[in-house]
């Protein structure tokens, strides 16, 4: 009998990372632990990355947002909210792939792979028209597969390119077609993704945090940096999403909109969940300006961007002190992460 099978809830996905700050796989997998109700906010206990390493990456190393590696997400941290990935003990070939993806689907497990980014038609499509060179084609994407169909012989995809996230169709004999081209690019990892009910760890969570907190330490130049350095990089021709300052923004409005959401469900006072929020609406802002600044070439915005900027080292200092102060005079209580 011919099947179609898929995950349970896939008309659910959407993108949580509206900076796009996140590598494909995280988006993707980000994305089905909110469809499986979990509570994916324990993971961003430490989402407050150094704004050092942000200026590293974007500025020094000029990487791509999507390329930086953030604190947050770490699969070894995956158990704090019930998922893991399981990965097959042996190496295969793509059909095996094919077998052992269908039996993971009928599992309601959904399989994530990477290959080419044109190894996979729906991607090389949406790739194309974004790219410089076709040999971007051969970057790495991960893949989520969320379902199966056997009369169309097609694997269906979430994924994520640059709205809120949709489904996709590729045909099998297509993709089987790609890897026989380029197969050493292919399968670099394969894992499904397993879940269990009810087995969050809060008290994990909390202790990460409270060992985060002790520790963070941030000069926040960044900010005054990316001020300075605008008006030049403004003269420099260079594809949007390439461009220093786009990328350090996104990874600044990701990191702190994923720390403002932590705040809040930890169970801070007011005072601290209100800094956190306002910091992160003033970055949403930003973000915003800075890529119409680049994608429109709106010269005028260049100075209310530079004020802006300036501003945002004073708002994370207080911001910082506040949630310090509120752990300190509470015993650091953490009511949304601990048992009364």
């Amino acid at each position: 009998m011919k099947q179609n099978l898929s995950i349970d809830g896939i008309g659910k996905f959407r993108n949580l990372d509206e900076s796009f700050h996140l590598n494909c796989m995280n988006q993707k997998v980000l994305a089905y632990m909110e469809v499986l109700g979990l509570p994916i906010d324990l993971l961003f206990f430490a989402s407050l990355e150094n704004t050092d390493n942000i200026y590293q990456s974007s500025y020094l190393e000029k990487k791509s947002r999507w390329l930086y590696t953030p604190r947050y997400m770490q699969e070894k941290e995956w158990d704090m909210v019930g998922i893991w990935a399981e990965r097959a003990p042996v190496a295969f070939d793509f059909g095996e792939f094919v077998e052992r993806a269908k039996q993971e689907v009928a599992k309601k497990c959904p399989v994530v792979f990477y290959a080419p980014c044109g190894g996979v038609p729906y991607y090389r499509d949406l790739t194309i028209p974004n790219i410089e060179n076709e040999s971007e084609l051969n970057n790495l994407h991960a893949y989520f597969i969320s379902g199966y169909d056997e009369s169309s012989h097609e694997f269906h995809f979430f994924d994520i390119f640059s709205d809120n996230g949709r489904m996709y169709k590729s045909s099998i004999d297509a993709m089987a077609d790609a890897y026989q081209v380029g197969k050493d690019r292919w399968f670099v990892d394969a894992f499904s993704i397993y879940s269990a009910p009810n087995m969050e760890n809060r008290e994990k969570s909390y202790r990460e945090h409270i060992s985060f907190v002790d520790a963070h330490h941030d000069p926040l130049q960044v900010y005054g940096f990316m001020a300075d350095y605008l008006d030049f990089e403004y003269t420099q021709s260079s594809i949007v999403y390439k461009v220093s300052a786009v990328n350090a923004i996104g990874i600044l409005l990701g990191s702190r909109k994923f720390f403002s959401r932590f705040v809040a469900f930890a169970g801070y006072g007011d005072a601290v969940k209100a800094a956190y929020h306002e910091m992160y609406l003033k970055l949403r802002k930003l973000y915003n300006l800075i890529n119409r600044l680049f994608s429109n070439r709106e010269h005028f915005l260049i100075d209310e961007i530079k004020k802006r900027l300036r501003e945002m080292g004073r708002l994370e200092l207080g911001a910082m002190e506040l949630l310090r102060e509120y752990l300190r005079n509470n015993g650091a209580y953490l009511p949304g992460l601990l048992p009364a």
